[in-house]
């Protein structure tokens, strides 16, 4: 960098300075400009003074944490995806009695959908118990869809039972109605369910709580209610000219209309009535109120049930040169042997009688 400097100054002044170049100044001369001119040539920058310090990063405070992502609880998992539960089928094919007609589990299914009916939440399936009831029986049978479904659950092998039963099927369909001779029908008991449930440990139990149970085990050793039967002849003789015969029968706990209370069965008995006079003869009152049977232990039990009657068709007499024949059942504690069959001759109160067994004997298990 050059610098011009301009400047006025005394000629002594200037002169002592134009000497050392060489040169005098005039005499007249006073004053004389000088112009200096100086060259600088330029250095790296400037050192910083050693004694001034240079400012440093202010340091963070170690006392402040910085702070860090919130950890997700470890008690609350992510639930899994629920696995599809999948439909399957088992055949069962096993037949109990109940209330005097053969119900039989044809098969049990677990599906979306059975029988029209689809379950209800959108991974639901149904449970579905397929069965066929049939009356084996010569005469009708009482019957109600609801209270037949009512008397139905079907258990767990824990002995707890299925829930939100529902039906679907013609046997379901009416109530009441008459279970005639010889008719079977088929209907569906469904359950909703909302995890699988193995099929095979299941069982149908039908019966009250105050009804000998009739259980059919979809699998394992089966439980059928077994029945009994006896044949013996023995009749009373001529009695103002009728004959009341008894010719055995059968001992179990279920008949038409009705279960047998736990620990007692019924005693089906058949009997006939003769007429031996050329004339009509009248009874004291009618058949249920004249027929009894004497138990071992010597109680006296008016009919639970007639099976077929004597006289269905008219009042209490029996038309000259007739017979007649029927069947009455008697609940009785369970394991008789001797019992006697007892009837009202006259309207005095006067009674015979005749033994019908010996009965055969409860099996053992």
């Amino acid at each position: 960098m050059r610098l011009l400097c301009v400047r006025w100054l005394p000629a002594a002044l200037a002169c002592a300075s134009l000497a050392l170049a060489g040169c005098s100044p005039s005499p007249d001369q006073t004053a004389t400009p000088v112009v200096i001119v100086v060259t600088a040539t330029p250095s790296g920058p400037s050192p910083v003074p050693s004694d001034t310090p240079r400012p440093t990063d202010t340091p963070r405070p170690t006392d402040t944490a910085v702070p860090t992502d919130t950890p997700r609880p470890t008690d609350t998992p992510i639930p899994p995806t629920p696995t599809p539960i999948q439909a399957r089928q088992l055949s069962v094919g096993r037949t109990n009695h109940y209330r005097g007609l053969d119900v039989t589990v044809d098969q049990v299914n677990l599906a979306r959908t059975i029988a029209g009916a689809t379950g209800e939440g959108d991974r639901d399936v149904l449970l579905g118990v397929q069965l066929t009831v049939h009356n084996p029986n010569s005469g009708s049978v009482d019957f109600c869809s609801w209270r037949f479904a009512d008397s139905l659950r079907v258990e767990r092998a824990d002995g707890s039972a299925f829930s939100g039963q529902k039906t679907a099927g013609d046997l379901f369909n009416e109530c009441p109605t008459d279970f005639l001779p010889g008719l079977t029908s088929t209907g569906w008991l469904l359950y909703d369910l909302k995890e699988d449930q193995p099929l095979e440990p299941l069982k149908l139990v039908m019966g009250t709580s105050n009804e000998t149970l009739a259980p059919i085990p979809f699998t394992g050793p089966q439980q059928e209610l077994t029945t009994r039967t006896w044949a013996a002849e023995h009749n009373t003789g001529p009695v103002n000219g009728l004959i009341w015969s008894t010719s055995g029968g059968s001992i179990g706990v279920s008949i038409p209309n009705k279960q047998a209370n736990p620990d007692q069965e019924f005693i089906a008995l058949k009997i006939r009535i003769t007429n031996t006079l050329p004339n009509e003869v009248d009874l004291p009152g009618t058949t249920q109120d004249i027929l009894r049977l004497r138990t071992d232990s010597g109680v006296l039990l008016d009919p639970s049930e007639q099976i077929n009657p004597l006289l269905p068709d008219h009042g209490p007499y029996i038309e000259p040169n007739t017979e007649r024949d029927g069947l009455y059942a008697w609940q009785v504690p369970a394991g008789q042997q001797n019992p006697t069959f007892v009837i009202q001759v006259d309207k005095s109160g006067g009674t015979t009688s005749v033994p019908i067994g010996p009965l055969p004997p409860q099996a053992t298990s």
